[in-house]
């Protein structure tokens, strides 16, 4: 993991999902939170797993990732696996593509026609981003496009701090152009769309409906809100078994496994 927090977020289904496997598999998990500097020094790689006395490695470095820590860990043959993080080999991840298109797809069967994509977190052309900002993206436009809609992206010129999220959100739901649905990126923007909502007298579904992607179905106090569910406790499953074929067969890449997302409603 990485020492920066929000570049190896552990959810407790996904810590949950691995010590279950690695139990299952009689082995054991030792968490090491490593600086960059660790990662990519060509000449501490190679000893990195007897420091560890590891026969592998689950990589939970979810974005922001080093290019040289990639080149190294492929040129030392590291058996190693990538969890959240989408690579084309030795990786397991969300769906999170499929998410936004099934989450859109959901709303218009709802009868929605004005539905937003929300994101507090990136601008409209993220810089680096972790992969389900753009590929949830890219479901919701997806899904509108196939529907003959028109898409719309409500999001600031970058990360909006948590003071400034409320009157944002004010903003465009005090507009004439207000969207009768939004799929939110996450529950860091549903929070604030239904506490603003609150405060304007506004009620879900009837003035605004909302769908969001999160690690567990999203309740804000006596709301629910429909949630399509990341299903940490597989992939940390996952994860170890294919950590295990890693290491049985040296040097042998496998085609990357990406999980399908749960709605709760």
């Amino acid at each position: 993991m990485s020492r920066y927090g929000n570049r190896s977020v552990l959810p407790a289904g996904l810590l949950r999902g691995l010590d279950e496997a690695l139990s299952e598999a009689d082995l054991h998990l030792m968490l090491a939170r490593l600086p960059d500097q660790k990662l990519t020094d060509a000449s501490l790689a190679p000893k990195l797993l007897r420091q560890l006395a590891s026969d592998g490695l689950l990589i939970n470095y979810n974005a922001h990732i080093p290019p040289m820590m990639s080149n190294l860990i492929v040129r030392h043959q590291i058996p190693s696996v990538w969890i959240n993080t989408k690579q084309d080999y030795n990786a397991v991840y969300p769906d999170d593509e499929q998410a936004g298109y099934d989450c859109t797809q959901h709303l218009i069967q709802a009868g929605h026609q004005r539905i937003a994509f929300v994101d507090y977190t990136c601008a409209e052309k993220p810089v680096d981003p972790h992969y389900s900002n753009t590929d949830r993206r890219h479901g919701y436009f997806r899904a509108m496009q196939e529907a003959g809609l028109v898409p719309r992206l409500i999001c600031g010129s970058g990360n909006i701090p948590l003071a400034e999220r409320i009157p944002f959100t004010r903003g465009w739901l005090e507009s004439s152009e207000r969207p009768s649905a939004v799929l939110c990126y996450t529950h860091h923007e549903s929070g604030p769309i239904l506490s603003a909502m609150d405060r304007m007298g506004l009620r879900p579904p009837k003035d605004l409906d909302l769908i969001t992607i999160h690690d567990e179905p999203v309740v804000h106090y006596d709301i629910r809100v429909p949630t399509a569910v990341l299903p940490e406790l597989e992939l940390g499953h996952r994860a170890v078994a294919m950590l295990m074929r890693c290491i049985q067969e040296p040097g042998v890449s496998f085609p990357a496994e990406s999980l399908a997302l749960k709605l709760m409603r």
